[in-house]
């Protein structure tokens, strides 16, 4: 399992910007993103994405949602989510 979760975050590392580009085009399908600028539409994503990087490569035993939420802004994340439902 560790091997996998170490390629995956190769993987990750390896498509950060088509990974980036994608979340992008996804969000501006959204009415109220549509006009929005790059760095608006990155927000977080980059710093996350980096973060989840090192977490799946550490091999943590812990959650992966938790050690994230020790270096993210979950609660600015969630509401973002939630508002776009």
């Amino acid at each position: 399992m560790e091997n996998e979760l170490v390629r995956l975050a190769g993987l990750i590392q390896l498509h950060r910007d088509e990974l980036l580009s994608r979340w992008r085009q996804q969000l501006r399908q959204l009415a109220s993103a549509r006009h929005l600028d790059t760095p608006t539409l990155n927000d977080h994503i980059p710093q996350f994405l980096d973060e989840l990087v090192v977490t799946l490569k550490s091999g943590s035993d812990g959650d992966i949602p938790d050690a994230l939420s020790e270096g993210s802004p979950p609660a600015h994340g969630q509401q973002r989510f939630d508002q776009h439902l």
